[in-house]
């Protein structure tokens, strides 16, 4: 999107005189720790409130968390469950100052303090609970013990400090620098090491104000994040919210109430949960079936008691605990006394456009697990997660019908296939003499050396918050249209910068939902040459079936109905099956996992122009339909040289759009009771501009 949200307010907030950690990080903060202890998430002045919360309004949580006792026995260790278990027993000693809690805590900290793990995923972790439960006993520890303990932060924050600074958005980022600010806050002022304590807050309050920064930056007033729902669920959001919080607890600064960021992700979140399985919508790097879990659960109740948003409780409330030993995070945070309510009780709009993160979410419904939904994608490329997906869409009804295809694999298959354009619901432009660079997508590795699939350019990733600039090579995708009425939802893309400009001078895609099940997808593309082959694609699981210019993909019970009207004479053929998974140029790049994403697909629907011609207008006209439906969209395509009109009877509604050929986007559609001589019910002005928000 070209409007960037501006982060003056942020730096204002966050202004200090500390120096930042290179010269292009916001200013980091001056807010001083507070002393004493406990200052990560409980402080003394709140401690008594929650424990009278565990012994009133939290006592059922509590109960059920204490049947995870059995983690008071064995031997302590560094694994993946001594991470997950260690704030289990810090947080009873907290409330209960039972002693069988603090000794087992000590166990702990023993087992981690003189060789932590060194790992890139692993430390981070550790570094934030073992600051947790130093700062939660610290006041029961020995000085020996202190000394120890203390040591094995510094331990971890230095591997960690040390690891390489990825894009300020991008997982890793948040997930492993941002640690180091933990270890800064849990020593800070105790005199054991106030050297390493004030080089760790120095180096986490820089990368505090770059997160924060960035993620303003990438979501605006939106919420959403760019590499998608798993990365954002488990490795951005997630410890980006809990560090806001101990950083809240521990100086009194509420970096939550200047983040439009984490204002708006329970609606990101909403929006884009599949009405037939309750996952998330597949984009990006996310998997298929990836849906609300404790990730999720653990930031979103924070977002609903920082916020007292309802719709943020409901979506926590979709994640049940996995763990029980987890309770600790919904006895802190949650509020017993706030209400979920679901996006129908509030009465939420089925569309809703994320403009910085260049997302439109649509449904015919809330609460119906038939009803149909779509995602369209026109952005910009900030992280190293993304894909070459600018103007793409998905479809699903009872089963996914037009999806992304491929599958997250480290192998050829992903720099070659899933991360790129030709995996994806949009338009290929083949250029024989253009090269890709690296095989493996995000490795710039091999120059050259990646297959032609006719697609969009993998521009860098944006490093630091506020380097993006429009019209430079990350600004790749814009939304410029978007309306709503009450018997449609219209957005339209430019995606012409994404391609390389020795190829392609224009596309953009205007894309029309009529609900329920109805939708019209408009191209215009301008090639540099009359003679590059030029392709319409959707992505589907089963071979479509082909029938008299008529495309027909079927998925359980629905069908989608694709019919080219553009351009005349058009040329549909069905490209895939065994050995042809991910073909294309004459090769096929299959995963090797032995198990693919069960939605990675292994067919698509090509629609080619007749002729070679350089300004070309793809019109294809979809319908979600079920299997046996007789009622299907017969367009009727007319117009002038300057416009495209067609017109159609489906819904029990007769639809006629104008569209032009080439100038500015814009367009006129008319929805009808029944029939061409019916009333009309809506005129809609298909122009361009944002409409305003609901």
């Amino acid at each position: 999107m070209r409007t960037i949200p501006a982060i003056a307010m942020i730096a204002a907030l966050l202004a200090a005189a500390a120096v930042p950690a290179s010269a292009d990080d916001p200013a980091p903060s001056a807010a001083a720790v507070r002393k004493g202890h406990p200052r990560i998430f409980v402080t003394p002045d709140t401690l008594a409130a929650l424990r009278e919360k565990v012994r009133t309004v939290g006592a059922a949580d509590f109960a059920t968390m204490r049947k995870a006792d059995w983690i008071m026995k064995g031997k302590a260790a560094q694994g993946w469950s001594d991470i997950h278990n260690l704030p289990y027993p810090a947080f009873c000693w907290l409330v209960t100052g039972e002693k069988k809690y603090l000794d087992r805590v000590r166990d702990f900290l023993d087992a981690w303090s003189d060789r932590p793990d060194q790992d890139q995923y692993k430390t981070p972790e550790m570094l934030r609970a073992a600051a947790m439960a130093y700062d939660w006993t610290f006041n029961d520890l020995t000085p020996e013990q202190r000394k120890r303990y203390a040591a094995g932060l510094v331990k971890m924050a230095d591997y960690c400090s040390k690891l390489w600074r990825h894009s300020d958005f991008n997982n890793h980022f948040v997930n492993e620098s941002l640690s180091v600010l933990w270890a800064g806050v849990a020593l800070s002022g105790d005199g054991i090491d106030d050297a390493s304590a004030a080089r760790f807050l120095k180096m986490g309050r820089a990368y505090i104000a770059s997160a924060a920064a960035a993620a303003n930056e990438s979501a605006g007033e939106d919420g959403g994040q760019f590499e998608g729902f798993s990365y954002n669920d488990w490795g951005f959001a997630r410890p980006l919210a809990l560090t806001f919080e101990m950083w809240r607890t521990a100086t009194g600064e509420d970096l939550f109430a200047t983040s439009t960021f984490f204002k708006t992700q329970a609606a990101w979140h909403a929006y884009c949960l599949r009405p037939d399985t309750g996952t998330f919508v597949r984009a990006e790097d996310c998997p298929s079936g990836f849906g609300p879990g404790e990730d999720m659960r653990n930031f979103m109740l924070l977002c609903a008691a920082r916020y007292h948003d309802p719709l943020a409780e409901w979506v926590a409330e979709l994640a049940e605990r996995k763990y029980v030993q987890h309770y600790w995070m919904d006895l802190l945070w949650r509020d017993y006394g706030l209400k979920a309510r679901s996006p129908a009780e509030l009465k939420l709009p089925t569309a809703r456009l994320f403009a910085r993160l260049g997302w439109v979410a649509m449904r015919s419904a809330w609460d119906d697990p038939r009803a149909t939904f779509a995602l369209f994608q026109c952005q910009d490329f900030f992280a190293g997660h993304q894909h070459a997906d600018a103007n793409s869409f998905v479809i699903h009804k009872s089963g996914s019908l037009a999806i992304d295809s491929g599958t997250y694999d480290e192998s050829p298959h992903r720099g070659n296939y899933f991360c790129r354009s030709i995996a994806h619901n949009t338009v290929l432009v083949y250029d024989p003499a253009e090269k890709f660079n690296g095989a493996t997508w995000g490795s710039g590795a091999g120059k050259g050396d990646g297959a032609n699939d006719g697609g969009q350019l993998r521009p860098p990733a944006v490093d630091r918050a506020g380097q993006f600039k429009v019209g430079g090579p990350s600004d790749v995708g814009n939304i410029v249209a978007y309306r709503t009425g009450e018997h449609y939802v219209y957005v339209a893309g430019d995606a012409t910068r994404a391609y390389s400009r020795d190829k392609l001078n224009e596309f953009t895609r205007q894309f029309v939902y009529l609900p329920p099940n109805v939708f019209i997808c408009y191209d215009r593309v301008t090639t540099a040459k009359a003679d590059f082959d030029t392709r319409w694609v959707v992505h589907c699981l089963q071979q479509p079936r082909l029938r008299g210019g008529t495309a027909f993909i079927r998925e359980g019970r629905t069908t989608l109905f694709v019919a080219p009207v553009l351009p005349v004479g058009a040329k549909l053929s069905a490209v895939g099956g065994p050995g042809k998974e991910a073909w294309f140029d004459g090769r096929n790049y299959p995963p090797t996992q032995k198990k693919p994403d069960p939605q990675a697909g292994a067919w698509r629907v090509e629609v080619a122009q007749p002729r070679p011609e350089r300004q070309q207008q793809f019109l294809v006209v979809m319908a979600a339909i079920p299997a046996d439906s007789l009622d299907l969209p017969q367009p009727n395509g007319g117009g002038d040289i300057g416009r495209v009109e067609i017109a159609f009877i489906a819904q029990q509604k007769h639809y006629t759009i104008r569209l032009p050929r080439v100038g500015p986007l814009g367009g006129t559609l008319i929805v009808r009771d029944k029939d061409a001589t019916g009333p009309i019910l809506e005129t809609a002005d298909l122009a361009t501009g944002i409409q305003a928000k609901h």
